[in-house]
């Protein structure tokens, strides 16, 4: 059975992987004692793209939309474990991303 670590190793290894990622343009949301929520890119301003699609008669859009879809926030959280293993994972999908993942196959199958 491996051995546990302490407390204060487990939030040493975090620190050193929390610094990691920063490194890599992450950064701290949230942090716990073995766990913590990094975050990477902008949040998208919709407010002030709608400005710009009224004030250009929706040309806008055309920028907008793909910010909408592969712009804005990337999460990714890190925890250690009490072995003191390292794990990095996504959030859960949020119900939006996950109508669109199940959404491109259908549309992939019905193409042929």
């Amino acid at each position: 059975m491996p051995q546990s670590i302490t407390r204060a190793e487990r939030i040493h290894t975090l620190d050193a992987e929390i610094a990691y990622h920063g490194s890599k343009g992450w950064r701290l949301r949230s942090k716990t004692a073995s766990e913590a929520h990094l975050v990477k890119g902008q949040p998208v301003s919709h407010f002030l793209h709608l400005f710009f699609a009224i004030a250009t008669l929706g040309l806008w859009l055309l920028v907008w939309i793909p910010l909408i879809v592969f712009g804005g926030e990337r999460h990714k959280y890190v925890s250690v474990d009490e072995q003191g293993g390292v794990t990095s994972s996504p959030p859960a999908r949020t119900p939006r991303k996950l109508a669109l993942a199940e959404a491109a196959p259908a549309n992939a199958v019905g193409a042929r």
